[in-house]
């Protein structure tokens, strides 16, 4: 059985929307639309369409993708990341916001609600803001 990639949306206004991947994405992804109107891994410091629910294989696949903020998803985190980080784009991965006193935080998109120590990038639950 995969993994559960939407918790709980707690009633929030989350919404999984289709789309049409531009390359091959791993559920639990940080994803970003292209120019060419297809979904693709996000790119470090871009703006975050959403987390990819379903895996697509290969261009031109069907892709769903999880929006709104006050849900509860596993994402793609980096190793690392600690109960209560706040977290910004990576690259194919949120990634640890290294000072919350700087314009920094004011890139968070998540906050995570587990760790990750796996010694590599892995699924881990967080609040989607």
């Amino acid at each position: 059985m995969a993994t559960e990639i939407l918790v709980n949306d707690g009633g929030a206004p989350a919404r999984i929307l289709p789309f049409t991947a531009g390359e091959a994405i791993a559920a639990g992804e940080p994803v970003m639309m292209h120019t060419d109107g297809k979904v693709i891994d996000t790119l470090a410091q871009y703006a975050m369409l959403g987390i990819a629910f379903n895996a697509a294989t290969a261009d031109g696949d069907p892709i769903s993708v999880i929006t709104g903020t006050g849900s509860i998803v596993r994402a793609n985190c980096a190793n690392g990341t600690a109960v209560g980080d706040y977290l910004k784009v990576g690259a194919a991965k949120l990634t640890h916001v290294n000072n919350a006193t700087s314009a920094e935080a004011l890139t968070h998109v998540a906050i995570a609600l587990e760790a990750n120590a796996s010694g590599g990038d892995a699924l881990t639950k967080v609040l989607l803001l």
